[in-house]
């Protein structure tokens, strides 16, 4: 389950599958998403993943929620999404005392489009750089990290130069690369979208450096048809909370009225996550 625990990001990816028609109303309190914990903890689930936008903006609320679901279980799961700008030394030692699991930090390009003309290359390096700099810091602390890289048109040209370097220079456990969700910003930056032929040469090209890193790099190859994933009949294994309370499947069905499965300041998370279970027994 994750917890998009705001909608405020010191980043503008033009990829970025967060809903462009959000609603900005009050976020939720922290009583709110404590009590969003506790009943998580009571539906058994497994996995709490602490997303937004960005996170690390909230540290304060997140290691209070860390601190709270610690006090009352010891077996969830627990993963930060971040795009890795706030790490820092004070900031990952704080979130390892508080049994934070596994750093899910995305490798972006973005100042590299803004400077492309002037740097080109060598601001890839730098970005690299400073990737494994952190990427090593987290590991050094114990903890799991999950690299993440979105296939953009605009990273095509040396996204597989980029990665290598990553898994050669680092000690990432995981390198996960994903096609861009067909939600959000890239419904509006369509261009953001790889032509099927160049993701088809990407693909292969990653599929080549995988033989060199056979358990280190995911490749997802598929794509998302209008940013719906069809359900299978059974019990939801995901759902996701916005900052404001709203339940849906998955991000990429936020915002659409046919997957919203309730609000947790009305039903609960209980009573989201029932709606959540019929949905899936109907496979709608």
């Amino acid at each position: 389950m994750e917890l998009e625990l705001t909608y405020s990001c010191n980043y503008a990816c033009n990829y970025c599958y967060n809903p462009l028609n959000r609603e900005f109303r009050s976020e939720l309190n922290s009583d709110t998403w404590c009590n969003v914990i506790d009943e998580a903890i009571e539906l058994g689930v497994e996995h709490l993943s602490f997303t937004g936008g960005e996170p690390l903006l909230k540290a304060d609320k997140l290691f209070k929620y860390l601190e709270h679901l610690r006090a009352k279980d010891q077996r969830i799961a627990t993963r930060l999404v971040t795009n890795g700008s706030l790490i820092s030394d004070e900031l990952t030692k704080r979130l390892k005392q508080l049994g934070l699991d596994i750093v899910q930090y995305s490798l972006h390009f973005d100042r590299i489009n803004r400077a492309l003309s002037r740097l080109g290359a060598l601001d890839v390096d730098r970005t690299v750089s400073e990737y494994v700099e952190k990427v090593n810091m987290l590991k050094g602390y114990g903890l799991y990290v999950v690299g993440v890289v979105v296939l953009s048109s605009n990273y095509l040209n040396f996204v597989s130069k980029a990665i290598d370097e990553v898994l050669k220079r680092s000690e990432i456990d995981l390198m996960w690369v994903e096609q861009v969700f067909l939600a959000g910003h890239a419904m509006k930056n369509s261009w953001v979208i790889p032509s099927q032929e160049r993701i088809a040469r990407i693909i292969s090209e990653l599929k080549e450096l995988k033989t060199h890193y056979p358990s280190r790099l995911l490749i997802r190859e598929h794509a998302y048809i209008q940013g719906v994933v069809p359900l299978t009949r059974g019990t939801p294994k995901e759902a996701v909370v916005t900052p404001v309370g709203d339940v849906y499947r998955f991000h990429s069905t936020i915002g659409r009225p046919e997957h919203f499965c309730g609000n947790v300041t009305r039903q609960g998370l209980k009573g989201a996550w029932l709606a959540l279970i019929r949905a899936y027994s109907r496979g709608v």
